[in-house]
C-alpha cells in the first residue's frame, strides 16, 4: 500500500509539474494576445487621433479671396477651431490693392473679458482701451480696414456692434475747397452663440480721395463694397465700405449684421450717409443726387447687394456711393448716396421683399443663408426659431448721434452703449463683447 502510495504520490507530482509549465505556455499566450490587443487599440485611437485632427486642420483652412477694391490676390487664413482668438497676427500688402488679413493664434480657454474690438482705431488713447478689452483683445487695422476671424470662447449672449467706414473727403481740410464724405453708419444686436461659433469680421475701409491717383484714372473704393469713383475735372472721390458679422459662414449671404458706409465728397453737393435702415441720399439744396441703399433695393448707379458696381466713363469725373446691405448710388457730379444697414431678425427677414432692377434681384432672398439656421434642442432668444436672430437692435443713420468705438468710459461689465458721437467719421469698426449665459 505504501509502495502504491508512493508510486502515486510521484505521477502526481509529475501531473503537477506538467500543469505549471502549461499553465505557462498558456498565461504567455494569453499575454501576447492581450498585448497584441492593447497595442492595436492604442494605435487605432492614435490613427483616430490624428486622422480628426488633420480633419479638423482640413476644415479649418479656408482659401478666400479678401481685397481693397477688386478681389486681386489669394490669402489662406486659418480658422482656429478652438476658438478664443483673442490674439491675431496682422499681413499687411501695400499698393492701390491693399488690404489686412488677420488670422487667429491663440488658443486662451479661461481667457477674459471675452469681449473684443477690431477695426480703424487710429488716433484713440490704445492705454485707455486695454484697460477695457485687455491688449490682446483689440486690433487697430487703421483706415483701410480688414477682415478677422474669431470663434466665440463661450455660449451664451453676445452683444454685436458695427461701424460702417466714412466716403472719402474732397480736398484739403485747410483749405475752402475741402468737402467731407458721408459718415457711416451704426448697428447692434444682441445674440446667442454657442461655443466655438465662427464669426466673420469685416471692418470697412476708408474711400479714397482724388490725390490717390493721377487726373482720368478710377478711384479704388473703401474696403468692403465701397463705390468707386474717377477723377476728372470736377475731382472724385470713392465710397466708404460697410463693416458687418458673418455668422457661420463668409458671404454676403452670411451677414447677420450690417452698418452702411458714407457716399464719397463732392464740391457740389452734400453726400450721403450710411444707413440706417437706408443710406442717405446725396444732395445739392433741394436737387436729389445719387439714391442711399434701402432695405430691398440698392441705390441707383450701382447700388448693389452689398457693393456698389458702378464704372465712370474715361474722361468723367466719380464719387462712388457707401458699401451696405444693399450699396449707396454713385454721381458724377453731386456726390456719393450711403449704404443701409441690417440686422436680422424674424421681422425684418419676413418684412425683406427685394425687387428686381439694375442692381438688385428679387433672388437676393433665396441665396440668404442666415435664415437657415433654426433651433433644435437650443432656445431662441426672440422665440423666432431663428437661432440667429437678435434682439435689442438698434439701426443708426451717420448723421445722428451713435455711440463711439473709441470711448474710454465704456464699461464692459455694464455695456449699455451711449450716444457720444455724431457719426461714424472714422473707418469702419466691429465690436463683440460678452454678456453672459
Amino acid at each position: 500500500m505504501k509502495g502504491i502510495a508512493k508510486g502515486n504520490s510521484f505521477a502526481g507530482s509529475r501531473v503537477r509539474a506538467g500543469m505549471t509549465l502549461v499553465e505557462v505556455i498558456v498565461a504567455m499566450a494569453i499575454l501576447t494576445v492581450v498585448s497584441v490587443m492593447v497595442l492595436s487599440a492604442f494605435t487605432t485611437a492614435l490613427n483616430s487621433e490624428i486622422n480628426s485632427t488633420e480633419m479638423k486642420n482640413a476644415a479649418a483652412a479656408t482659401e478666400r479671396e479678401v481685397a481693397h477694391g477688386e478681389p486681386s490676390e489669394r490669402t489662406q487664413v486659418a480658422i482656429d477651431m478652438g476658438g478664443f482668438a483673442l490674439k491675431s497676427e496682422a499681413d499687411r500688402f501695400e499698393g492701390d490693392k491693399s488690404y489686412t488679413v488677420l488670422e487667429s493664434v491663440s488658443e486662451q480657454e479661461s481667457a477674459t473679458p471675452h469681449s473684443m474690438l477690431f477695426g480703424d482705431l487710429t488716433g484713440a488713447n490704445m492705454v485707455a482701451l486695454e484697460g477695457i478689452y485687455g491688449a490682446d483683445s483689440i486690433t487697430d487695422v487703421g483706415s483701410v480696414g480688414g477682415v478677422r476671424q474669431y470663434a466665440v470662447p463661450l455660449t451664451g449672449r453676445y452683444m454685436l456692434e458695427v461701424w460702417g467706414a466714412k466716403g472719402a473727403d474732397l480736398g484739403d481740410i485747410s483749405t475752402m475747397n475741402y468737402m467731407a464724405g458721408g459718415s457711416g453708419g451704426y448697428a447692434r444686436g444682441t445674440v446667442a452663440l454657442e461655443r466655438g461659433t465662427v464669426l466673420h469680421l469685416y471692418a470697412g475701409g476708408i474711400g479714397r480721395p482724388e490725390n490717390s491717383v493721377t487726373m482720368g484714372d478710377p478711384i479704388d473704393g473703401g474696403f468692403n463694397g465701397g463705390g468707386k469713383g474717377r477723377y476728372g475735372m470736377s475731382g472724385g472721390a470713392s465710397g466708404g465700405g460697410a463693416s458687418d458679422i458673418r455668422i457661420a459662414g463668409d458671404t454676403v449671404y452670411d451677414r447677420a449684421i450690417v452698418a452702411g458706409g458714407g457716399g464719397g465728397a463732392s464740391s457740389f453737393g452734400i453726400p450721403g450717409a450710411g444707413g440706417g435702415g437706408s443710406g442717405k441720399d446725396s444732395v445739392q439744396g433741394p436737387t436729389a443726387g445719387a439714391k442711399g441703399g434701402g432695405s430691398s433695393a440698392g441705390g441707383d448707379a450701382g447700388g448693389g447687394f452689398a457693393q456698389n458696381t458702378k464704372e465712370f466713363a474715361s474722361g468723367s469725373s466719380g464719387f462712388g456711393g457707401g458699401g451696405g446691405w444693399y450699396a449707396g448710388g454713385s454721381s458724377e457730379l453731386i456726390g456719393g448716396a450711403g449704404g443701409s444697414g441690417w440686422v436680422f431678425t424674424k421681422a425684418a427677414f419676413d418684412a425683406w421683399n427685394p425687387v428686381d432692377g439694375p442692381f438688385s434681384s428679387a433672388a437676393d432672398k433665396g441665396g440668404y443663408k442666415v435664415d437657415d439656421y433654426t433651433a433644435t434642442d437650443l432656445s431662441t432668444l426672440d422665440g423666432s426659431g431663428y437661432k440667429y436672430s437678435m434682439i435689442d437692435t438698434e439701426l443708426i443713420a451717420g448723421d445722428a448721434p451713435m455711440p463711439s468705438p473709441t470711448d474710454p468710459s465704456f464699461d464692459i461689465e455694464n455695456p449699455a452703449p451711449q450716444s457720444t458721437t455724431i457719426g461714424s467719421g472714422h473707418g469702419g469698426c466691429v465690436r463683440v463683447v460678452y454678456l453672459g449665459e
